[in-house]
């Protein structure tokens, strides 16, 4: 696995086209107050998005079709990370708080963008 972390002024265009490519996406969310370990919040859902607010996050999940729509806003975030398969494929988002909390958005069966992405030939 490899870890990558975004830039504040990256999060923007990244937010946006991750959530075009993976919008569907079956993931889980994950919860974790500071020091302690992530718990499953919500299993199972189909991704729809994550947006952003200067230093607030919101991660969109569901499809209103059996699915509700659920969204999670995180306050004063400070830090985002990707991880991915050694082959590149996205497998989850690392979203942290100032005040050491996290929520971590993990993916069923991580794909590698490029595979995802109806734009790329």
């Amino acid at each position: 696995m490899r870890i990558r972390t975004l830039p504040m002024n990256e999060w923007h265009s990244f937010f946006r086209d991750f959530s075009r490519i993976h919008s569907g996406a079956i993931v889980t969310l994950q919860f974790s107050p500071r020091g302690a370990a992530p718990c499953d919040e919500v299993v199972h859902q189909p991704f729809r998005g994550i947006s952003e607010d200067g230093d607030e996050v919101f991660v969109h999940l569901g499809d209103g079709e059996g699915h509700p729509h659920l969204d999670r806003r995180m306050q004063h975030v400070d830090m985002i990370n990707l991880q991915q398969t050694d082959e590149g494929a996205d497998a989850s988002v690392d979203i942290a708080s100032t005040d050491g909390t996290r929520t971590i958005i993990r993916f069923q069966s991580p794909a590698l963008p490029e595979l995802l992405d109806p734009n790329v030939e």
